[in-house]
């Protein structure tokens, strides 16, 4: 069986369903969905292989290389994400960017953060930043 780990760290199984692997090993997690179809009688012999799933960001508006998704590495901050899009435009505004993360709407100011007067927020997996155009 080959499955992915979702973002809420749980495997989907045929015949069994979600199974919680979060915090666990490779070696714990193979073991755990062994031992769930042996004793749901289903496998006798059941070789698992567990990948886990790339959490990745998205970036859009004015930065300098293309915009779209990028694979979201520990501890990524918002200034080290606008640079792995290239940086921003000449025509980025100067101050705000904001990040959409699931219902939340996020905006930051990137001048006081490079000031390091406001603390440059960590990453999550599947933010969206967006980097408005300077009004003129």
């Amino acid at each position: 069986i080959e499955d992915m780990v979702d973002s809420r760290g749980r495997v989907n199984l045929p015949h069994i369903g979600s199974l919680r692997v979060e915090g666990k090993t490779t070696a714990e997690s193979e073991a755990l969905i062994e031992r769930t179809y042996k004793e749901k009688d289903i496998f006798k012999r059941i070789n698992v292989i567990i990948v886990a799933q790339q959490a990745e960001f998205f970036i859009q508006g004015e930065v300098k290389k293309v915009q779209g998704r990028f694979p979201l590495t520990a501890d990524l901050t918002l200034l080290r994400a606008i640079a792995t899009a290239g940086g921003t435009t000449p025509y980025a505004h100067p101050k705000n960017v904001t990040i959409i993360r699931g219902s939340e709407v996020l905006t930051f100011d990137r001048r006081r953060i490079r000031e390091g007067r406001a603390i440059d927020p960590v990453i999550k997996p599947d933010d969206i930043i967006i980097v408005p155009k300077r009004k003129i």
